[in-house]
């Protein structure tokens, strides 16, 4: 059988509206900005609390303004979206006075460290009339998107199990145990995990009805916070979901993030650390297996489909593919495995 046809490229809208960022850290210097350079959208503003950061970073990405209060940014007359990539606190002030300027926002996840904060924002949003999307970027992956689509358009059949493993150092990196993240009382799932949470539900297109959660501690971890999990997700006792993270594995091991989903028609498998591997099967015929070579990277073509979508929606007038409510979906999963965690008990996501 033919491999199917579909288009999992992020959107790159032909679009006049005009970008302002507000927080210039590593992330936003490593993917956010060169992923917007790359689609050729326009960013006429950045802010950084650190005016030097401010100033380097718009000398290096040819931004016209840099400044380090926020609301330079907003009220800008040449400024239409917010690209909001500080850390939590002061966002739910940002997004109440961007709904105050009218203009839309593109949030870094987590939306908040805390569920009714979230909440306070999603709400603040929608009083206002604004749009407000997550930057959950893995779902614009070019294997995790693809991955999706294969599932929706029925090729794999019925999804019934998915599976998740990270081995990774950051632990032993400096960059993140001596930055503000190595000093947070949660680190892995709240940051990284919440990505992996997030893929569980965009591929199976179903919200977990229990979660368990165990987070083991390294003897020797240098980070605050937990950096190794393990999370077992159950969809209503006939399809389940099994996430395995590991920030602080032993040096000189490969680094791998893979995934599998196996449908009732075929499975996909694949690796998105370096070197990348995308194997899809159709049934059990030797000649129905496909090794597609996919255009991109999850860094930093993700993070151009996650503004991608944003601006799409707002010249389209419909929610964008992550909104502020259906992160928060995703932030029930984290609430409820660190609570899991700590009771040892599984429990019901949709009753927090």
């Amino acid at each position: 059988m033919p491999f199917p046809s579909i288009d999992y490229r992020p959107p790159r809208p032909d679009t006049d509206l005009r970008i302002g960022v507000i927080g210039a850290g590593g992330i936003v210097q490593d993917a956010h900005l060169p992923a917007y350079r790359k689609a050729g959208f326009v960013v006429t503003a950045v802010c950084d609390v650190r005016e030097d950061v401010a100033q380097a970073v718009a000398r290096r990405f040819d931004i016209p303004h840099a400044v380090t209060d926020p609301r330079a940014v907003i009220e800008r007359d040449d400024v239409d979206v917010l690209d909001v990539a500080i850390p939590d606190r002061g966002r739910l002030e940002i997004v109440e006075a961007a709904a105050k300027a009218g203009k839309h926002v593109l949030i870094q996840k987590p939306l908040a460290h805390d569920l009714d904060r979230a909440r306070q924002i999603v709400a603040s949003a929608r009083a206002g009339g604004i749009k407000l999307a997550v930057n959950q970027n893995a779902r614009w992956a070019p294997e995790f998107r693809m991955a999706k689509l294969l599932a929706a358009g029925g090729h794999l059949g019925e999804v019934y199990q998915i599976r998740w493993e990270m081995r990774n150092l950051a632990d032993k990196q400096a960059w993140a145990a001596e930055s503000w993240y190595g000093k947070e009382s949660r680190f892995q799932i709240l940051y990284w995990s919440i990505h992996h949470l997030d893929l569980v539900r965009y591929w199976m297109g179903a919200e977990p009805e229990t979660i368990y959660c165990s987070i083991p501690r390294h003897p020797q971890q240098r980070m605050t916070g937990d950096v190794i999990s393990a999370v077992v997700m159950d969809f209503s006792g006939q399809r389940d979901a099994v996430v395995l993270d590991n920030n602080a594995s032993i040096e000189g091991r490969d680094v791998h993030q893979y995934f599998g989903i196996e449908g009732t028609k075929g499975i996909v498998e694949g690796d998105v650390a370096h070197p990348r591997d995308f194997l899809v099967r159709f049934g059990a015929e030797p000649d129905a297996i496909y090794k597609p070579r996919l255009e991109g990277e999850w860094y930093p073509d993700g993070f151009i489909g996650s503004m991608g979508d944003l601006l799409q929606a707002i010249e389209e007038d419909r929610d964008p593919m992550v909104t502020g409510e259906d992160h928060l979906n995703t932030l029930r999963l984290v609430e409820a495995a660190y609570r899991s965690a700590a009771s040892h008990q599984a429990l019901r996501p949709g009753e927090l």
